[in-house]
């Protein structure tokens, strides 16, 4: 399949966007949405849902090389990312090790509160995947490295910049459900479990509590 036509509806020999079957290859897009519910000791109680708009984009080569883009965003929350893999069989797995670089951006303002975020950030990861029929089950992990973060609060005189690097990670465990349907296109399900530092992905709360939280994240969406 050509580029142009990547939005076409796929058909089930496609490569998922998600898992891995290391035996099919062309371009895989996708939209959806995903929330994070998180923990009351990072946000108020009324801040707790932080839904997100999904996109990804990925090629897979025969070899089981592939490339990937992924993008989510709200107002006051967005991160881009774009990343590499290898996936691999071994009996009814397959297996693939991937990394990415990101980029995130955040911003607030109201009643005479301004503030701005931004980081940039290392996501490796695993992911293990087992297709059967029309469907592919898929069991990931990636790990979230803050290379550098900044943030500004305020503005004029009273405008405040911090910069760090930190080494605090945060730890994602993703499991994953692809259906592809008879008429083409593929529904996509999933849950996640985060551990992950108060500042991470809730950077807006400004929490004075620092040890780490726990908390999911389910997601939605369709791939064409």
């Amino acid at each position: 399949m050509h580029f142009p036509l990547f939005l076409q509806l796929a058909a089930s020999s496609a490569p998922p966007l998600f898992g891995h079957t290391a035996d099919t290859s062309g371009w895989r897009a996708g939209i959806g949405l995903q929330v994070d519910v998180l923990p009351t000791q990072t946000v108020e109680s009324e801040m707790r849902q932080l839904p997100m708009l999904r996109g990804d984009l990925r090629y897979m080569h025969t070899t089981g090389i592939y490339g990937s883009a992924r993008a989510r965003a709200i107002v006051l929350s967005n991160l881009g990312e774009l990343g590499a893999g290898y996936a691999f069989r071994t009996g009814p797995f397959a297996i693939a090790v991937h990394d990415h670089i990101g980029y995130f951006y955040g911003a607030i303002g109201f009643s005479g509160f301004d503030a701005i975020g931004t980081s940039v950030l290392h996501t490796p990861g695993a992911t293990v995947s087992w297709r059967f029929g029309r469907d592919v089950l898929s069991l990931s992990t990636e790990v979230v490295v803050p290379l550098a973060q900044t943030s500004v609060v305020g503005s004029g005189t009273a405008r405040v910049v911090q910069s760090k690097t930190t080494g605090e990670r945060a730890v994602v465990a993703t499991f994953t459900v692809e259906h592809t349907l008879r008429q083409g296109g593929t529904v996509i399900g999933g849950a996640a479990l985060l551990s992950a530092p108060p500042d991470y992905q809730a950077w807006l709360a400004f929490s004075d509590e620092r040890a780490r939280a726990v908390y999911p994240r389910f997601f939605a969406g369709y791939a064409f």
